[in-house]
This record gives structure tokens, sequence and C-alpha cells, in this order.
């Protein structure tokens, strides 16, 4: 069964719903993210995009990693989407309004916080936007309330989920730590030598890092400047 916002159950299943298209948009027949295949929980975070037989540039796939750290409350998302039904029936709001007057209004006088991924250097896969309320910083409050919608069509403007209310799966906020904290997961390291990077892009300019293809194509190493293979990563 194909997953609504409503029936998803985690992340993975959030990224593939199906958030229609518009004549205007750039998906063209099949290039929004909805219309990609299923993502398996067991796919590989990381990636690497080769260009000219050398890795480019290494992504995150969203989904599993916000599926590691934060799993979906349907009860609270439920209770919010029933909320809006009845706020605003004419859908006359954004769901990014709708989201920001939910949060005053469970949370009031607690901080509102709002972003999109596609606002900072992330290397995630998949564009998500979010809201957050807390009465302390939400990126250490288990009990913050954290509203989150996927970015599964083409343009950046439009093609996003209805929102979901999310909860870490560990304590002290690990789980929403890493809403930033995908930058992490693609720096290279070397755990012979210790040689490290704050990227793909800066080991190979700035530091002589190089990187090898398998034959199949299947694969890609990073290789720090000793020479030792640090890491090796399947190529999306």
């Amino acid at each position: 069964m194909i997953a609504t916002t409503k029936t998803a159950q985690n992340f993975c299943e959030l990224a593939r719903v199906n958030t229609g298209s518009h004549m205007m948009d750039s998906g063209g027949a099949s290039g929004r993210h909805w219309q990609q295949g299923a993502i398996s929980e067991t796919a590989d975070k990381v990636t690497a995009n080769v260009y000219d037989g050398k890795i480019e540039y290494l992504s995150v796939e969203t989904a599993i990693h916000l599926d590691e750290h934060l799993y979906i409350d349907r009860e609270a998302t439920e209770r919010f989407h029933d909320w809006c039904d009845e706020r605003d029936p004419d859908n006359r709001e954004s769901p990014l309004a709708l989201m920001k007057r939910y949060a005053a209004e469970i949370m009031p006088d607690a901080a509102v916080t709002s972003d999109n991924s596609y606002n900072w250097d992330s290397p995630y896969s998949q564009v998500f936007q979010f809201v957050a309320a807390s009465y302390e910083d939400f990126i250490y409050d288990d009990d913050a309330l954290v509203m989150i919608q996927m970015h599964n069509g083409a343009d950046v403007r439009g093609g996003y989920t209805e929102a979901v209310i999310a909860k870490p799966n560990s304590g002290f906020g690990e789980g929403f730590v890493e809403i930033y904290g995908a930058d992490h997961e693609v720096r290279p390291y070397c755990q012979e030598c210790y040689a490290d990077a704050e990227s793909v892009w800066d080991a190979v300019e700035k530091y002589d890092w190089t990187s090898k293809v398998s034959d199949d194509g299947a694969t890609a190493t990073l290789v720090c400047p000793d020479g030792h293979d640090a890491t090796e990563y399947a190529v999306s």
C-alpha cells in the first residue's frame, strides 16, 4: 500500500508520499522525489556522487538519517491534523503558518524556531523543513514540539508533505541535534593515520586526498594523502 502522510510509519515512507505535480514545475514526467523508488531502511546512509571517475561529493540519505534519530508520533500527528481541520477548514493558510500557530497555541510563550534544510549547506539528499517549539533550546529538549515536512516534489518552493510530529529515539535531545548534525557524516577521515578534512572538496583541493572507483562502478573509495583507503562508499 502506498503511504500517505496520515499512514507513513517512518521517514523512509514519508519521503515517498505523493505530493502531486504542477505543469510549471521542473519535475518533468518522473523527476520528483515521490516518483522515485522506495527507500529501503537498510540502504546505505552515505553515498558517493561520482563524476569522471572521481568522487565529487558525498550525500546523506535524508530519510534514513532522520529515522535513525527520530520517530513519527502518530497520535500527536493526528491531533495536529484534527486541529488544522478545525482552525483552517478552507485550507487558506500555508502549512508552515499552521505549524507556527499550533506551536504557539500548544506551547504558549515558548521559543519557536523554523528552518528549511535548503537554507544551509547540508549534505542531505532530500530537503525538509521544520518548526520547533521549546521553553529551552529545542536541540537539547526531549519535550520540544518538532513538526517536519518532507519535500517530495521537484522545485523547492512546493511539493511538501503535510507535517508530522517527531520525537527523539534517544534521550537528551540527541535526535534533534541531528537535524543540523549531518555534516559529520560526510567528513573524510582515515582511521589509520587520523587524517581528516571538512569536506571532499577540502580533502582533494587542499590536502591531496584522492579517490578511486571500483571496476564495476558500484563503489568508490577515498584515499588519504598517505595512501590509505579511508572509506568506501556505494555510488549513488
